[in-house]
């Protein structure tokens, strides 16, 4: 009997054990959370970049340690500029300018069972006319235009063109055997030229190649209501080591 009351204690004192366990458990759960951005210095490019129509978003990785602060941060999303303009190192500084900008940003550090821990998040950065146009936005009172919209988004425009150029495959790129899609976003002209372009996904290494074909890419007039009006869509590129 002395001996069944002993195994009957220890199992109690087991599920205790596993109910106080269960509870800590519950309260670590309740615990996590993740990073929370404290301080972020503006980033703004020049009154000259933004003039030259360097814009959009950018996407930075950005790691952070249990202190909360930044340890690297590197630009996967580039912005979008003009294909009439060799900006390739001028848009360069802009996104290494970005990178510098974000390493000073200070987070409140993920936290998971209840201590900080090291993570990695994606930043976004809106620069140029569409970082004003955000600060600037309003609700709209405006009527809508008689003559109907200056442009349309037609989604993926591969099959629409009427020569779209292979991009090369960078020697870097082939070294590291990168490969992969890469996405285009491209504004189209009244006249069927490319205006303007921006790689918003895919790896960095192939990024700069595909918008440089995308640039070269010759589209028919779109016309609306019988209007010629600019045309926003993505072309999609495949790279194959």
């Amino acid at each position: 009997m002395k001996y069944l009351f002993l195994a009957f204690v220890l199992l109690i004192s087991s599920f205790s054990a596993a109910a106080q366990d269960a509870r800590s458990d519950a309260q670590d759960a309740r615990s996590d959370a993740g990073v929370k951005l404290i301080s972020a210095p503006e980033f703004v490019i020049s009154a000259e970049d933004e003039a030259a129509g360097i814009d959009g978003k950018m996407q930075v990785a950005t790691d952070i340690n249990k202190s909360g602060d930044v340890t690297n941060a590197i630009v996967y999303v580039g912005p979008s500029w003009p294909c009439s303009s060799d900006f390739y190192n001028r848009v360069n500084k802009v996104m290494r300018d970005a990178e510098k900008a974000v390493r000073t940003y200070k987070f409140s550090p993920a936290i998971r069972s209840g201590k900080p821990v090291e993570t990695r998040v994606g930043i976004s950065l809106t620069i140029g006319k569409s970082a004003r146009q955000k600060l600037e936005a309003k609700p709209s009172t405006a009527r809508t235009d008689p003559n109907g919209p200056k442009s349309i988004n037609a989604g993926v425009v591969n099959g629409k063109a009427l020569s779209l150029p292979k991009p090369a495959y960078p020697a870097e790129a082939r070294s590291a055997r990168a490969s992969g899609t890469v996405k285009v976003q491209v504004l189209i002209g009244e006249d069927g030229k490319v205006i303007s372009a921006q790689a918003v996904d895919g790896s960095p290494l192939l990024q700069f190649a595909a918008r440089a074909s995308a640039c070269e890419a010759k589209f028919s007039p779109t016309t609306l209501q019988g209007n010629p009006v600019k045309v926003s869509g993505v072309i999609v590129y495949n790279f194959e080591p």
